[in-house]
């Protein structure tokens, strides 16, 4: 968790009190502030090795360098080679190792072999899944034809299927904790004329219960994540120009967008030691969107 804010109020606090109270008293309130600051740390026993899906778009860029910054190997399969090196020159700059995988998630044909082969025979155990890649249907929705159908299905909830599945089922063999996170959308509990897009993320958002209840006692948690309007890459191409952007943004009671970074503390909260107790969980973050409707 970014802890950067908590450190600059503090530090401020600190050197107010030290021009009116002296050296002594300085000691005594840099002593508290190392407290307090060791209070507010999260703690990451379970996450080491990460797969991260969609991990080179918006937010998934975000989560992935919210893990690097932890000191995690992340593991990210995205279908944009130019995202890719993006990211993996930003990943410099962190504490963490970044693998990446170019890979179509639409071939849910191969995708478990692809991982099978590519990823698990060489990284192991992988404690952290969290499902980010994600598709949204362009056109009008009610004339999109069964081939774009099936593959905003494809990768939007039968990949986030198929390697929770092998995620989870490998970790109760080797009894490993960890944690499988599903990015969704409010658009699983909203009427937006997105039949595929909606009908997805709902599925996805039952399918992290399902999963949440099947792994629990094997403490594996699963839970989800449902943004609403985040200022990202997807959200951009879908509204389609800076007016309906600006639109979007009029809905939210807030009056603003969300940030990725936003939802990657959310997602490092509920990775942490400090979220152990939630489980299958829907976690809503939309600046209060849902209130109104």
């Amino acid at each position: 968790m970014n802890l950067s804010t908590h450190v600059e109020r503090l530090s401020s606090k600190l050197r107010i009190c030290a021009l009116s109270l002296g050296g002594l008293c300085y000691a005594s309130l840099v002593l508290l502030r190392d407290r307090q600051l060791k209070e507010m740390e999260l703690h990451y026993s379970d996450v080491k090795i990460a797969l991260i899906t969609g991990g080179a778009g918006g937010i998934g860029t975000a989560i992935t360098l919210e893990l690097l910054e932890l000191g995690c190997t992340v593991l990210v399969i995205d279908n944009d080679a130019s995202a890719l090196k993006t990211l993996e020159s930003k990943a410099q700059e962190y504490r963490g190792t970044l693998i990446v995988y170019e890979f179509d998630l639409a071939k849910t044909e191969s995708l478990e072999h692809f991982f099978l082969s590519e990823i698990a025979s060489t990284y192991d155990p992988i404690t952290t899944l969290i499902c980010c890649a994600g598709i949204h249907e362009g056109g009008e929705s009610f004339t999109l034809d069964l081939q774009d159908w099936r593959k905003l299905y494809a990768i939007n909830l039968e990949s986030c299927f198929i390697l929770s599945k092998l995620v989870g089922h490998h970790m109760m063999e080797t009894n490993a904790k960890g944690s499988i996170i599903f990015i969704s959308s409010i658009h699983s509990h909203i009427i937006r004329g997105m039949p595929s897009y909606s009908t997805a993320k709902a599925a996805l958002d039952m399918l992290s219960k399902e999963l949440a209840h099947r792994f629990g006692r094997s403490y594996i948690r699963v839970n989800t994540v449902a943004p609403g309007s985040i200022d990202s890459p997807l959200l951009r191409r879908a509204l389609g120009s800076q007016e309906m952007f600006d639109r979007a943004a009029q809905r939210v009671p807030l009056g603003r967008l969300g940030k990725p970074e936003e939802v990657a503390y959310l997602v490092s909260y509920l990775l942490s030691d400090e979220a152990a107790y939630i489980n299958g969980a829907t976690l809503v973050i939309d600046g209060g969107v849902l209130l109104s409707r």
